[in-house]
């Protein structure tokens, strides 16, 4: 395509649900309004997220907390019924078969189609994914997989899905489910995610421009920054953002970047952002249909609503209720072992008599 020019034949990774468009083809201002369109979608999603974001890194804690009273004890009803229904929901196995209807050469058709889906299979690594896929729908209710991109070096051949971190992503209030129904009524206007990467990983990756003039200047609140701080707390671990910025920026400093979904002109794109949704780094027109290539999976979807029923939902009131009554209990059974007394001090000379020890004698 002449609107490419860009020659795929030694391109290692490409994308295959979309048209990478050139920055010679689009000039200044329509890079300027694409930003601006961007932004404006930004901020309304994000107002609308925020509290429900909120909810989903505190309940981190309640899933592992290290970071609890050492004289507390925590409650791990969530984490018991969470992997209860996990282990029922996970299969590490492919379960779907070619099948054909009984054609002349159908047979030789099945073999080959159920051959090449398990080889893909184990090269996407799929039971993996799955096993996380799973997991971000049955803590924030629903769990989104990219497929956007192919991997066609020697070897491989597959696709490259991508699990979309649930808790950072932000989407259109209206929104009833990624692509809605047949007819797309109840799917997204706009959504999207934050994402990390390299200055050297940008490079190698198909359709970036700009990249030189991406700048170390991270969001002032980072939905990425966010999550992996919840999710360090919950460990017990340090979190210390401020250090990436000795990172020089050649030296695998991570910038900050936005990729977000949206239709400009009737046309559906996935924009890329940069130095705080200020710079346009990519750009694709989506191809193939008009459905956003993201895979949503929800746990316990209710009709016309997003975010339908998590795990969590249903247990954080009673865990956080159970662990008061346990550490009560122990409170209770401490006093009862080691009450607090009054004594005459004209009948008890030596206070040391009080110190309580097995087998003791005191003189009267």
């Amino acid at each position: 395509s002449q609107k490419l020019k860009v020659s795929y034949q030694d391109i290692e990774r490409e994308v295959v649900r979309g048209e990478i468009i050139t920055p010679d083809v689009i000039d200044a201002s329509t890079q300027q309004r694409i930003i601006n369109q961007v932004e404006e979608e930004y901020d309304l999603c994000f107002k609308y997220n925020e509290a429900k974001r909120a909810v989903s890194l505190a309940r981190l804690k309640l899933y592992n907390n290290q970071r609890k009273d050492s004289d507390a004890v925590g409650d791990p009803l969530m984490f018991t019924v969470f992997n209860t229904i996990h282990a029922a929901l996970y299969d590490d196995r492919l379960m779907v078969n070619w099948e054909g209807r009984g054609g002349k050469g159908d047979e030789d058709v099945e073999e080959n189609l159920n051959a090449l889906s398990n080889y893909d299979y184990d090269l996407m690594g799929k039971a993996e994914l799955d096993y996380y896929w799973n997991w971000d729908a049955e803590f924030f209710g629903r769990g989104l997989l990219l497929m956007m991109d192919f991997d066609r070096s020697k070897g491989v051949m597959a696709p490259v899905p991508e699990l979309i971190d649930a808790v950072t992503f932000i989407r259109d209030p209206r929104a009833k489910s990624v692509n809605g129904d047949m007819r797309g009524k109840g799917g997204m206007r706009f959504g999207g995610w934050e994402v990390g990467a390299t200055y050297y990983e940008l490079k190698d990756l198909p359709g970036y421009f700009n990249i030189s003039s991406l700048m170390k200047d991270k969001e002032v609140r980072s939905m990425m920054d966010e999550a992996r701080e919840a999710r360090a707390l919950a460990q017990g671990n340090t979190y210390f953002p401020a250090q990436e910025e000795a990172l020089g920026k050649y030296n695998n400093y991570e910038f900050r970047l936005l990729d977000w979904f949206t239709t400009i002109k009737g046309k559906k794109y996935l924009v890329t952002l940069g130095n705080r949704r200020n710079t346009l780094v990519r750009l694709i027109e989506l191809k193939y249909g008009v459905r956003w290539p993201i895979i949503d999976r929800a746990l316990y979807p209710m009709a016309s609503d997003w975010d339908g029923v998590s795990i969590p939902d249903l247990t954080e009131d009673k865990q956080r209720a159970r662990a008061v009554l346990i550490n009560l209990g122990l409170m209770s059974a401490k006093s009862d072992a080691l009450p607090q007394y009054l004594f005459d001090q004209t009948r008890i000379k030596n206070k040391n008599d009080l110190n309580w020890r097995r087998d003791k004698y005191i003189g009267v």
